[in-house]
């Protein structure tokens, strides 16, 4: 007799979709939760004897001269047929038109916020907390640069780094205007990173509006703070990161090996094998 077939295997209901929302909130609520604690770590030795008296360096003392100068002449200012000169940064009676405004801007906003009138000890001070939080704000962003390369591991590794370089901490808790301008140039690179997501899907519109904005600003306050030979430093590593977002990573590989290898090896097998 012939055998018969045997009935074909009835196939598996699919499982419904797994709603991935709840576990992107909890790793975004420990991502903040981790760069609190990093945050509280690195504020501890920057918070260490800020009210010390003296200044460190030429530039401090600078700042201080400038931020001083510039409050007393934006408070004792009543003339309303030059606006714009209370805002120019002072420094030894004479403006400094020259001068990139954003870290006199910075101080004396400092100073504003915690005196009704700028006393030199107390203005140095000022001008440290300022710092300190421009120290924080870069570290910050350093930690969420590395997160969205590499997730939360990565965005630690980073921030740790930048933590126990000797330098940053030496100068995050003086007021120079050196750190204000690696912390905006860190922030813009972060956003910029955030906006495009170069190892990952493709972002949606409104988080590139609102990470280009980021950017953009963060690189109109480097600027404004350091003047616009800054402005390539920041720049050409962003559009480094976007050109490899825009050509895919195996297309990528291949142009490199194909670059850098001899003739007399054949260059067809190398890339096959790295494939």
């Amino acid at each position: 007799s012939q055998a018969t077939a045997a009935p074909p295997p009835k196939p598996k209901p699919s499982a419904p979709p797994r709603n991935r929302r709840p576990r992107a909130r909890r790793d975004v609520g420990t991502a903040w939760l981790v760069l609190l604690g990093l945050l509280v770590v690195a504020a501890a030795p920057l918070l260490t004897d800020l009210k010390r008296p003296g200044l460190f360096t030429l530039d401090e003392e600078r700042a201080v001269g400038t931020a001083i100068e510039t409050w007393q002449r934006r408070a004792d200012f009543q003339g309303a047929h030059e606006r714009l000169d209370p805002w120019v940064p002072i420094y030894l009676g004479q403006l400094r038109y020259n001068q990139p405004p954003g870290a006199s801007w910075l101080h004396v906003a400092a100073i504003s916020v915690s005196h009704d009138s700028p006393h030199p000890p107390d203005a140095i001070s000022d001008l440290r907390w300022a710092s300190v939080v421009m120290t924080l704000l870069l570290i910050a962003s350093v930690f969420w640069a590395g997160h969205n390369i590499g997730g939360l591991l990565t965005g630690v590794l980073s921030a740790l780094v930048a933590m126990t370089l000797p330098l940053l901490m030496f100068f995050g808790r003086i007021a120079v205007p050196d750190v204000p301008t690696a912390a905006y140039a860190a922030l813009a690179m972060a956003s910029a990173l955030w906006a495009m997501r170069p190892l990952r899907r493709n972002p949606t519109l409104a988080r590139q509006f609102l990470g280009w904005l980021i950017c953009g600003s963060a690189i109109g306050c480097a600027a404004l703070t350091t003047g616009p030979a800054v402005l390539p430093i920041i720049i050409l590593p962003i559009v480094a990161i976007a050109a490899i977002k825009v050509v895919k990573p195996s297309v990528a590989k291949q142009r490199v090996i194909a670059a850098f290898t001899p003739y007399s090896i054949d260059r067809r097998a190398i890339v096959a094998a790295s494939a």
